[in-house]
């Protein structure tokens, strides 16, 4: 199987992204001209199908209270200047 690396903005702490169907959150990272949180994605060669990806952005020191939260799965830490992220993606599921 084929595959192709894209990346998607992260536009808030808590948000829904819409990627192809397989595809696997590989890292993050903010690029050195823009304030943008952003993950990158291998996706499989075709892909046709859409999963809803819900990703959470978590501070160090935040409290973590979620239920669930221990299964969520660890994306990657992002420094930006004095402030260090942490993204999980929390769940997925195809819409209807």
């Amino acid at each position: 199987m084929r595959f192709k690396v894209f990346k998607y903005e992260v536009p808030e702490f808590d948000c829904k992204l819409r990627l192809p169907s397989g595809a696997q959150l590989l890292s993050a990272g903010m690029k050195p001209t823009e304030e943008k949180l952003w993950v990158w994605a291998r996706v499989p060669q075709p892909s046709h199908l859409d999963v809803i990806v819900r990703v959470r952005v978590i501070a160090t020191g935040e409290p973590i209270d979620e239920q669930g939260s221990e299964r969520w799965r660890f994306i990657d830490t992002v420094f930006q200047g004095p402030l260090v992220w942490h993204l999980f993606e929390v769940s997925r599921w195809t819409p209807k």
